[in-house]
């Protein structure tokens, strides 16, 4: 069996560290034996680059923003050496994630720490001695690769004395991570908690050749999938919850009380009552239709009067009418004497572009109000009543507007109220204010034109003639 000496030697003495390749023999079930022969513990391992010798015996000094805990809380593990491990591997961790250590000495002081613990803790583990040298080999070989890739010069003193060198004595720094690894992944079933250490390892960051070959990262994680594969078919995961307080306190739920189911039912029944109502006014709507449009088909009612023999009597002229004229300064307002009634009637004015009410709505548009209330401000003075009479054209009603307007009647009704509405603060005494709606009974224009259509769109305020 070929031997090759140790670079380091033990200063107080002649012995030697040896190592004899191949550190795979026992794994892959035969060859030669890999045996790791540690420097015996006779005065600990060299002190880091740095650290005073008198701090190199003492307890090493407490790591500055460290968010690492102490582990005080008793864990149940299966796998002893990840648990053995658990303290360096956090530490590694912490320093993985993209920690700035502005103390090297102090934290390989600390490094040193846990590793002669966890040294310890191999040892009462009762491992064969080739399982122990895995071990401390991938845990500290770990923590040199994390350390000494950290961005800044200080490390370089630890790459010179790290830790495999320490426990070891030979530099041969994390070359032989990714061999033994896949010498046990041969026999899986034989290495299962060294698998899970080694798994472990390399997800706390450690890294070896692989961070500067171009395909490193794809190398690491098809390991790591590689390692997940093999001990799943052979060790399963346990069914304990991560946290087992996930669960919230068991809270009763609150009885509803009479009143409230009560509340509840008749506001369902309310709902589906409305939904019904809606559903046959619409339908009824609209089997109304027709019957409109025959109606509109009809002769006009004309009003009944009496034939004279001979030529019509003149109207006397009307003082009335022409103090009303007088009032008004607006030519859209016409001002008519029928005899009986002064009428004014308001219809589409030339100078306004836009109509007196929205299409199928009842609110008058801004730009009429002032032409209405001119027409009331002319009526104030005299005396008797004030109906207020909306028309509109033939256009029946459609659509969404049928739910609120369902004929030209209820339309001009709305209209004629909306006027009035407006004309109370004008004439000051809304008993004098009456309203009707004729919808598009008495059009003063039937051609079916959209000129004859805004003349029949009209509001008339009419008075009793007194004189």
């Amino acid at each position: 069996m070929r031997e090759e000496a140790g670079a380091m030697s033990d200063p107080t003495g002649p012995q030697k560290t040896v190592f004899r390749p191949s550190p795979l023999a026992a794994a892959q079930g035969g060859g030669e034996k890999t045996t790791f022969q540690p420097l015996p513990p006779a005065g600990g391992p060299p002190p880091a680059p740095g650290v005073p010798m008198a701090a190199a015996g003492a307890a090493p000094r407490a790591w500055a923003d460290d968010d690492v805990p102490p582990l005080d809380v008793p864990m149940r593990v299966r796998n002893p050496l990840t648990a053995a491990a658990a303290r360096l591997l956090a530490l590694a961790a912490a320093v993985q994630a993209d920690r700035q250590v502005a103390d090297v000495g102090a934290l390989r002081a600390r490094a040193d720490g846990e590793a002669k613990a966890f040294e310890k803790v191999l040892a009462a583990l009762g491992l064969t001695q080739e399982d122990n040298a895995r071990a401390r080999y991938a845990v500290l070989a770990t923590v040199d690769d994390v350390v000494q890739n950290l961005p800044g010069g200080a490390q370089s003193d630890w790459a010179r004395n790290s830790l495999v060198v320490a426990s070891f004595g030979q530099a041969f720094g994390g070359d032989q991570f990714f061999t033994i690894l896949d010498a046990m992944l041969a026999r899986p079933a034989a290495h299962v908690d060294m698998l899970e250490l080694y798994h472990a390892c390399l997800a706390v960051g450690f890294m070896g050749r692989a961070r500067v070959a171009p395909d490193g990262q794809q190398t690491l994680q098809a390991r790591m999938a590689a390692i997940f594969a093999a001990l799943s078919g052979i060790r399963p995961r346990p069914e304990t919850d991560l946290v087992p307080a996930w669960a919230g306190v068991p809270t009763p739920m609150r009885k509803v009380g009479w009143l409230a189911r009560a509340a509840i039912i008749a506001a369902a029944v309310l709902a589906v009552l409305l939904l019904v109502f809606a559903a046959l006014k619409f339908f009824l709507d609209s089997r109304d239709q027709p019957a409109w449009l025959a109606l509109r088909q009809l002769p006009p009612v004309a009003q009944a009067r009496i034939d004279r023999v001979g030529g019509d009597v003149a109207v006397a002229p009307s003082g009335q009418l022409e103090r009303v004229r007088g009032r008004l300064a607006n030519s859209c307002i016409q001002a008519l004497d029928d005899g009986a009634t002064i009428r004014l009637v308001i219809a589409a004015c030339p100078g306004i572009p836009s109509g007196m009410f929205d299409r199928g709505a009842a609110d008058v548009s801004d730009a009429y109000r002032p032409l209405i209330e001119e027409a009331g401000r002319a009526l104030k003075p005299e005396p008797g009543a004030i109906a207020v009479v909306a028309h509109t054209d033939s256009d029946p009603i459609r659509g969404a507007l049928a739910a609120t307007y369902p004929d030209n009647m209820a339309l001009s009704q709305a209209r004629a109220a909306s006027v009035a509405a407006l004309l109370e603060g004008v004439v000051g005494d809304p008993a004098r204010l009456s309203a009707d709606g004729r919808g598009d009974r008495e059009p003063v224009d039937r051609a079916d034109t959209a000129e004859a259509k805004a003349k029949n769109r009209r509001v008339e305020l009419v008075i009793p003639r007194s004189e």
